[in-house]
């Protein structure tokens, strides 16, 4: 499973959250919420920005935490950081 993906599954179940709910509370279909956290696809950004605002008024966290947190879990990411270390 992709980093983004696997990252959506643990935040989901910590907060005791269904693909159903994350579904209304952002205005994605099942079928794009199952892409991301099943199948690996990345989300576009506006999708992206969707899934960590509504993550963020229920974990109370602050968005640019969960968007943080959310970007270092994609692959795109760690592939960055890796070149830039290098």
């Amino acid at each position: 499973m992709n980093g983004f993906g696997e990252w959506l599954r643990k935040v989901l179940t910590s907060v005791g959250r269904s693909d159903s709910w994350l579904c209304r509370k952002s205005g994605l279909s099942h079928t794009t919420v199952t892409r991301y956290r099943v199948l690996g696809q990345q989300p576009r950004v506006d999708a992206f920005v969707a899934i960590c605002e509504v993550l963020s008024k229920e974990t109370g966290e602050h968005i640019d935490d969960v968007i943080l947190t959310a970007v270092r879990s994609t692959p795109a990411y760690k592939s960055a950081i890796s070149r830039c270390n290098s």
